[in-house]
């Protein structure tokens, strides 16, 4: 059940991110190449990190895994309509979707599985 609170929550604050930065789009101007990296680090290691987590808690994989693609497939489309550079936030969660499904997919590659770390190490 914590798990679901937590995720629902995360989730939660991904939409509000995104619609508050879609309400004001013009809040900034665009990215220099320093800004840009850190987008990329950040999202990517927030995605790696909750790709983990996901894994861990067993049950919410593959609800997640449909979820971050679904989420890809939307915002990559609303982001090439519109000037990406004013978007952090939707950038930072579009690579951190992608990192949860490249870890998902290296995971099973690795393991044959999605077994929790916790068991394959014994946490």
């Amino acid at each position: 059940m914590g798990h679901l609170v937590l995720f629902s929550g995360l989730f939660a604050c991904f939409v509000i991110l995104i619609l508050k930065e879609m309400a004001n789009p013009a809040n900034r101007g665009s990215l220099n190449t320093e800004e840009g990296m850190m987008v990329i680090i950040l999202g990517s290691g927030f995605g790696v990190v909750l790709g983990l987590y996901l894994i861990e808690a067993t049950y919410f994989i593959i609800p997640a895994l449909i979820w971050s693609l679904g989420f890809l497939i939307i915002m990559g489309r609303k982001l090439k309509s519109l000037d990406q550079a004013n978007h952090i936030y939707s950038n930072i969660l579009w690579y951190s979707h992608l990192a949860i499904i490249l870890v998902a997919l290296v995971y099973l590659l690795i393991f044959g599985s999605f077994t929790p770390p916790s068991e394959i190490f014994g946490f």
